[in-house]
């Protein structure tokens, strides 16, 4: 579909947008059903020459009523389950395929965790896991903390070494855990982080500026701009990379959007960014980096 250039006819302050804008290079600017909050905004992308669809389309505006989910209403967003405003004491959750992730630490010695491998479960007796075999100290009557990622949840808990099998395979008998506590991980669990990063606006105008992430979860983030302005509804990308260990580990190039803006000072501003379209990989790095951090198995971020 060809592409015009927009014009002042074509923006209205209040008004949704019937149609999406995009750069000079292409790159989307602002979604179909966007409000533009002020004048600025449009003579921004009237002076960067930005364009629309040629045929604009009936906008059939945005509907009242409750809604789950990240939407582009004009409600505020709900959620299907009551936020737990921190960890709540519960069962020890059932699973048939396995906790997503499985960590496993002497009582004593907490800061030294090893990834364990779910095999399987004596019913009402024990979790049968294997660690790897530099991990000796694991031996019976030892008393151990585990922390496994079950669904949208962290759960932490205790429990004891049954006994320990070498043949044909080195795997852990653990005493099956009756309770544990538990936390939201997915979606609502956002850690506080302090993490460079680099935000790319879609305008083409700059090579970029530095900002900096101040909480993290796999559906969004806080970013700090203090030298540069964003809009509401803007999109962009930002390039981070996650520390792991005693470096860094992935490189990521996330695109987000603007959904939010406060004020944290004269010249300091901190955005609520939606990330969007994550692959599969960039969303299990995420997952990976809040894990530690959750559970306080990393070092504090730089």
């Amino acid at each position: 579909m060809a592409r015009v250039r927009v014009s002042h006819a074509d923006l209205s302050v209040g008004v949704p947008l019937q149609f999406p804008v995009y750069s000079v290079a292409g790159d989307l600017l602002l979604g179909r059903g966007y409000v533009i909050q002020k004048q600025d905004q449009i003579d921004r992308l009237i002076e960067m020459k930005a364009f629309r669809h040629e045929m604009r389309g009936d906008y059939r505006g945005i509907q009242n009523g409750r809604v789950f989910g990240i939407l582009n209403t004009n409600t505020r967003t709900q959620s299907r389950e009551i936020r737990s405003q921190g960890p709540v004491v519960t069962s020890f959750p059932a699973f048939t395929r396995g906790p997503e992730f499985f960590l496993l630490s002497l009582s004593r010695q907490e800061d030294v965790s090893f990834s364990a491998n779910f095999v399987g479960t004596l019913k009402g007796q024990s979790l049968l896991v294997t660690v790897p075999q530099c991990a000796d100290a694991f031996q019976p009557g030892i008393e151990v903390k585990g922390k496994i990622v079950v669904g949208r949840y962290i759960y932490m808990f205790h429990s004891r070494v049954q006994a320990r099998v070498f043949e044909p395979f080195d795997i852990l008998h653990i005493d099956l855990p009756v309770q544990a506590t538990r936390q939201i991980f997915r979606r609502h669990l956002r850690v506080d982080v302090d993490l460079d990063a680099r935000v790319i606006r879609n305008d083409m105008t700059t090579s970029g500026f530095d900002a900096t992430i101040v909480n993290l979860s796999i559906g969004g983030m806080g970013i700090s701009v203090p030298e540069a302005d964003l809009m509401v509804g803007e999109h962009f990308r930002i390039s981070l990379r996650l520390p792991a260990g005693d470096g860094f580990g992935s490189s990521l190039m996330l695109t987000g959007i603007v959904r939010n803006a406060s004020v944290r000072g004269a010249h300091h501003k901190v955005f609520g960014v939606e990330l969007q379209g994550l692959s599969d990989q960039e969303r299990a790095s995420l997952q990976n980096y809040i894990f530690d951090i959750a559970t306080s198995l990393s070092s504090t971020p730089n």
